[in-house]
């Protein structure tokens, strides 16, 4: 998590009120520690806050950008928490103005193949052939009280956004639907590599046989289709796998395709995934190449491999990101609780939870997504939660703070902590995580009830690769007892 890099004038009266823009919503004070610099630069990844718009922690006014919304003239109101961007911008005395935003969803197609994961906090799918998955507290469901995660069924007609992992798999981060899918009436919308392309520009997309022939033009491909290019494709599908294109269009993979209609050279910043690992200097985030030889990671120590979330700072130079930067997101840390405390003055960018009969405080940034399960407010900030409120919150240990990087209001349930395990933090009759104890006693169960306390604990203390442990209070009558009903590891 990165605090905010640029600030504005119109910003500046957040200093002193509690009502600030973005995701933050508290005091915000301008980072010296990293930034975006430069005049122009170019950015890619998910929005969390509003104001204008939180991209990678960064604020973009939009005030005086072209804004593209899935291929169409738009306007910045139709961006949602959750979307991922791809935008331009001119920084002036450490001010982005965003010049140009480009929003386009990764898929637009049917549910099919649904399945729940044995915890219930994920759900994967396939869309046209791409297995996709969301989250439960990290995907924002398009803030509709009739569509949440207990909702998504097959054949919904969905729209996606998110981001691609090492398995070619859909991190879905924004989800929304019109209703049910139904064949030869519904649009659709793909995106790909052409394989097996034929003289009358029919070709394959995964498992999905594209008919373009009656396409009457080619966008974004000035030397027409060829095997390999990415495409996306829109039509209507005349059965399960073959889908009738009115329209094919060349699409940009990180900084090296279409911006303008030209290459991007310059400063930028990436979110993603890493993929095609070969060493730090050579790897991909969202098909981009990066080359992070001379780069610092953040958290010292850290390294990435394939499926790594990572942000990347650095220069597009010959279409390779060379990386002055890397923040590895490890989100290994999960609580659901109660909100005891909200931010103040003189607490700044802090919210307080209990959890049993222990309280943990929660730092929050700019990269922080606030998002309302209960789908009661758009665009949710910290300004939206009160004291008492149910919270679902994904977080990492930086430089001994804990930092959310998804806070979701969600509804009344048993009180949850998921991190590692404090030193010399579990005993006989209790168990720290993260400075929060929890009484133990016979009715505690450990790991599904399969092992004993006594076998538990000695594996977690002779095991080096234990490290994350989760701790359940379960709700009775509306209380918790600071008694832990049920403890597992990863």
């Amino acid at each position: 998590m990165k605090k905010l890099k640029v600030i504005g004038i119109g910003v500046l009266s957040t200093f002193l009120t509690l009502n600030g823009c973005g995701g933050g919503g508290s005091p915000t004070v301008a980072s010296t520690s990293s930034g975006i610099g430069g005049t122009g630069v170019a950015s890619s990844g998910t929005i969390t806050g509003f104001g204008s718009i939180f991209v990678n922690g960064v604020e973009y006014f939009t005030d005086q950008a072209n804004v593209e919304f899935n291929d169409q003239q738009g306007v910045a109101s139709q961006l949602k928490l959750g979307m991922k961007v791809n935008l331009q911008a001119n920084v002036v005395n450490n001010v982005a103005h965003a010049t140009s935003v480009v929003f386009d969803f990764e898929a637009q197609g049917p549910v099919s193949g649904l399945t729940v994961s044995p915890d219930g906090l994920t759900k994967t799918f396939s869309v046209l052939g791409t297995t996709m998955k969301v989250n439960k507290t990290t995907t924002v469901f398009d803030n509709s009280k009739t569509f949440k995660f207990a909702n998504l069924v097959n054949n919904q007609l969905v729209s996606v956004s998110g981001l691609f992992d090492a398995n070619s798999v859909l991190i879905v981060d924004f989800i929304e639907t019109a209703g049910d899918f139904s064949v030869g009436s519904s649009v659709v919308e793909i995106k790909g590599l052409v394989t097996g392309l034929m003289s009358n520009n029919d070709f394959m997309l995964g498992n999905i046989k594209v008919i373009g022939g009656s396409v009457p033009t080619l966008e974004k491909l000035p030397n027409g289709l060829s095997n390999n290019l990415f495409v996306e494709v829109k039509g209507k599908m005349s059965d399960s796998t073959t889908l009738i294109a009115t329209k094919i269009q060349g699409e940009q993979q990180g900084f090296s395709g279409f911006v303008g209609g030209v290459k991007f050279e310059g400063k930028a910043e990436l979110e993603g995934y890493v993929t095609d690992f070969i060493s730090n200097a050579s790897f991909k985030v969202n098909g981009q190449l990066v080359d992070a030889t001379n780069a610092t990671f953040k958290p010292s120590g850290s390294s990435v491999i394939n499926g790594t979330k990572i942000e990347v700072n650095g220069n597009v130079m010959n279409g390779i990101l060379q990386a002055t930067k890397v923040h590895v997101e490890n989100e290994d840390i999960k609580l659901y609780g109660q909100v005891s405390a909200l931010p103040t003055l003189t607490s700044g960018k802090k919210l307080t939870l209990s959890i049993g009969t222990s309280t943990i405080d929660v730092t929050f940034d700019t990269s922080t997504l606030f998002n309302d399960g209960q789908g009661n407010v758009d665009n949710m900030t910290i300004d939206n939660l009160v004291v008492g409120d149910y919270v679902e919150i994904k977080a990492s240990k930086i430089s001994g703070v804990i930092v959310a990087s998804t806070v979701k209001r969600d509804d009344v349930d048993d009180q949850v902590i998921k991190g590692p395990l404090d030193s010399n933090g579990i005993t006989t009759s209790t168990i720290t995580i993260l400075g929060v104890t929890m009484n133990l006693d016979s009715s505690t169960k450990y790991q599904d009830n399969t092992l004993s306390q006594s076998a538990f604990i000695n594996l977690i203390n002779s095991s080096a690769t234990v490290k994350v442990i989760e701790v359940k209070d379960k709700l009775v009558n509306g209380v918790v007892d600071g008694i832990a009903d049920e403890v597992s590891f990863d």
